[in-house]
Formats: C-alpha cells, structure tokens, sequence
C-alpha cells in the first residue's frame, strides 16, 4: 500500500529489527560486529577496573585507533618520537583537542553510566557519522536515542542537534521569518 512505501524506504535506510531489515552498510559486518561488541563489552570491563581508572580508560578508547597514523605523522615529519609521549595529564587535552574524539568519549561515557545500554549492529555508523557531523555541520538530525545520548550532561557540540527534519528550521529561526513573510 501508498502508505506503506515511506516506511520501507526509511527502514531499508535505518534497518528495523521488527521488519528484520538491516541497514544499509559501507562497513564489512566484521566491523559492525566488532564495535557492537566493543560496546557490549564496555560494562564488563569496567568491573576490572577501579573506578578512577574509568576515565583514563576511556581517553585512550578514544585514541587507540590513531596512535599508528600519529606515528606515520610524527615519522613521515622528522619530529622526535618523544612527540607522542605526551603522558596521562595531557590525554585529555589531546581528546579535547580533536572534536570528533570528544564526541566519541562523550558517547562512550553515557554506555559507561547506562547498565542497560543494548549496542545495535547499525551503532558503528550511527557513532561515526554523529562524530563528524556534529563537530562540523551547523544542523544535525539523528535519531532520538543518539541525540539524547549527546545532549546529555549539558555537552555542547558545534551543531544544532534534532531529532525532526522541521525541527532544521526552527533551528535556523528561519520559520518565524517565512511565515511572518506569508502572513504579509
């Protein structure tokens, strides 16, 4: 039915488990799998560690990743290796430095405080595409539960995040101004 076709062609995009449709992918399933796992195993993890350690963990979730593009960089540069030796107290200026970095240990974070956190198979593309789009992009809309994840604590992003395509305007305040031009 008419009805019917908006619905598919969003979940063919989004995946929907009660369809058992999977979302459309540029990522191998090994990867997807990976950082669902990843995620799942989060909880886990941090009852090996002592709760002041979290924090320190979760800065180098953040960073494990690039240490060897760093490397090549420093390397590739003529910089002394001592470059990437930049120790416990400077980790967190580094994350914070880097936006998209801030935003995944934000993200990390709320898995962390939420026991009752469930990965999806479709969350590697969900974290990485929020990563950079609210780092550098004026609006974002994503869905609910990943623009509250990024809300939370007051985290302040360079985009306006929604969860509504209406909502885009009413972020721009350009509603008010068009419909103050249409009632002229």
């Amino acid at each position: 039915p008419d009805w019917a076709n908006g619905i598919l062609e969003e979940k063919m995009l989004t995946g929907s488990e009660l369809l058992n449709i999977e979302p459309l992918s540029f990522r191998s399933e090994t990867h997807r799998a990976n950082f669902k796992e990843h995620l799942e195993n989060i909880h886990r993890t941090k009852h090996e560690l002592k709760k002041n350690q979290w924090d320190d963990w979760l800065h180098t979730i953040c960073l494990i990743d690039i240490i060897e593009p760093m490397c090549e960089v420093i390397s590739e540069h003529g910089l002394p290796r001592e470059a990437l030796e930049i120790g416990k107290d400077n980790l967190s200026e580094l994350v914070k430095d880097m936006p998209t970095r801030r935003i995944d240990l934000h993200l990390h974070r709320q898995v962390l405080k939420n026991p009752n956190y469930r990965p999806k198979k479709s969350d590697l593309e969900d974290w990485g595409a929020l990563g950079m789009a609210a780092s550098y992009c004026d609006v974002v809309v994503c869905e609910k539960h990943m623009a509250s994840m990024l809300k939370r604590e007051g985290f302040k992003t360079k985009a306006k995040v929604v969860t509504r395509l209406d909502q885009i305007f009413e972020s721009l305040n350009i509603q008010g101004k068009m419909s103050r031009r249409i009632s002229q």
